[in-house]
């Protein structure tokens, strides 16, 4: 484990705030706090300001802290898909950091014009590639620098220090590997559900190499979406590789994971990720911790990953 310091992970979607925090008791890291608040009215991050979004997730996080109080000063959230721009593009690994990331703001420029690169704080990950090729894929995400300095105020009024702020699928996806090491040489469907989109994220070797959003407004529009992600190119020459789907997310419902497992052959699990660390006894009279526990995954991953 590493020597770091208590931390919260925050997740914000449409419709609420859910926390996750992990501390340090007696010499050994404990998770603390599995909770979550729903908003006044729901966000609309197309259309809402960002003075307006900024005063909902304080009201929920201040419902938060009258129920417990955070015990420590750093914390890190993930925000949902909808305000994430994604492409993947072919690279030269021969490019230097900012090379690379001058050639992203390009691309991006090109594939998504209305997009202005300045704005974008950008991450990226190589996809599987061989290894005596100087060519090679990325998958790349990018958001928009507005909410991180929504973030940074947010914490400044709240006396806290912001480590990381993350999209939720990955944040989701990074709870997997802890879990399930022995899937390193399989294909690993983690897919994320929040209350209007589902992503779909392929791993290869627990490398990324594929990624989708979409809208969905009913259980059918999401057996349909899974319908095409199987059928597509991207796992066309690899499904034999797949045994399993990996579900997370705070629109995760246990009828949906039954209805999943009734209509495809694959076996569909909510993954729990608290499995590997110990909790407060007190979380066991919890029933998000119990019963919920998919629904925290993007808050989880987000301070699960650093032990």
């Amino acid at each position: 484990m590493s020597a770091i310091e208590n931390h919260a992970g925050l997740n914000i979607s449409n419709s609420g705030l859910q926390v996750v925090e992990v501390n340090i008791v007696d010499d050994e890291f404990q998770l603390v706090n599995v909770d979550e608040s729903a908003f006044t009215e729901i966000i609309d991050f197309e259309n809402d300001g960002i003075s307006k979004i900024n005063s909902i997730i304080q009201d929920a996080f201040e419902k938060l802290q009258l129920r417990k109080k955070l015990n420590c000063l750093p914390v890190s959230f993930s925000f949902p898909d909808e305000i994430t721009h994604s492409i993947i593009i072919p690279f030269d690994k021969n490019l230097h950091h900012h090379e690379l990331i001058k050639y992203i703001e390009w691309e991006f420029s090109v594939l998504q014009p209305y997009l202005k690169t300045n704005d974008l704080v950008i991450r990226y990950f190589e996809t599987k590639s061989e290894s005596n090729s100087n060519s090679g894929e990325l998958l790349v995400f990018a958001f928009e620098k507005k909410y991180f300095s929504m973030l940074d105020s947010f914490c400044i009024k709240n006396g806290l220090i912001l480590k990381h702020v993350d999209n939720s699928s990955i944040s989701a996806e990074r709870t997997l590997p802890s879990k399930h090491n022995q899937l390193n040489a399989e294909i690993t469907l983690s897919v994320c559900l929040d209350d209007k989109f589902i992503s779909f994220f392929l791993l290869n070797d627990n490398r990324p190499f594929f990624y989708r959003a979409y809208i969905y407004k009913s259980t059918n529009d999401i057996l349909k979406l899974f319908d095409e992600i199987f059928s597509s190119q991207a796992l066309n020459k690899l499904s034999s590789q797949l045994s399993s789907v990996y579900l997370s997310g705070s629109g995760l419902t246990k009828i949906l994971v039954q209805i999943l497992n009734s209509s495809f052959v694959l076996d569909f699990i909510e993954f729990n990720p608290f499995d590997k660390i110990k909790p407060s006894p007190m979380l066991y009279e919890n029933k998000l911790f119990l019963e919920k526990y998919g629904s925290f995954a993007a808050a989880a991953g987000l301070v699960l990953k650093l032990y």
